[in-house]
């Protein structure tokens, strides 16, 4: 009977310890784009491609022009954002053939059931960090909105054109308090 409840003493703590490993693990997108990256890094990973370079009033988005990625098997384009030459801020716009379900199941498969948002208020935290005019959180479109949330002080919305079913699917990392 020691010797059970000494295995499953070893088994509950091997799994506590596997659990804090994987909770503690750095957000990777792609296993490629970590929080923090600098340009440079970035520009590295892209190889040959032109990349369109703006500034706005808080962040520097970097865009690599007609290059495509794939991210859980569907096809979008990649925008980054920098402050002060660290990454905070990854956009996602999916191809129109790409339906908003498939993007809305593959972030549920990664992170878990999304929370709906009905007030462009509960990303203000978004707003803060960027510029929202760049990013289009609202538009003139009718819009739905959903929300993740990810280790490593990461955020997901996902913004839905509910008119045209394109999806866009935003990370960003929130400071540390």
């Amino acid at each position: 009977m020691k010797k059970l409840a000494a295995v499953l003493t070893a088994l509950v703590m091997a799994l506590t310890a596997g659990i804090a490993a994987a909770e503690a693990e750095p957000f990777a997108l792609n296993g490629i784009y970590t929080w923090g990256m600098p340009e440079s890094e970035i520009l590295a990973t892209l190889g040959n491609v032109r990349v369109e370079k703006e500034s706005e009033r808080k962040l520097t988005y970097l865009d690599p022009e007609d290059e495509w990625l794939t991210f859980e098997g569907l096809s979008c384009e990649i925008t980054f954002g920098l402050s002060a030459d660290q990454l905070v801020l990854i956009e996602l716009e999916f191809d129109e053939r790409v339906a908003s379900r498939e993007v809305r199941d593959a972030l549920t498969a990664l992170y878990g059931d999304g929370t709906e948002v009905t007030d462009p208020a509960a990303f203000a935290d978004l707003e803060a960090l960027s510029d929202p005019d760049e990013i289009e959180l609202v538009d003139d479109d009718p819009q739905t909105w959903a929300q993740w949330t990810a280790p490593d002080r990461t955020r997901i919305l996902m913004i839905t054109d509910t008119e045209e079913g394109e999806a866009k699917v935003v990370f960003y990392t929130v400071p540390e308090a």
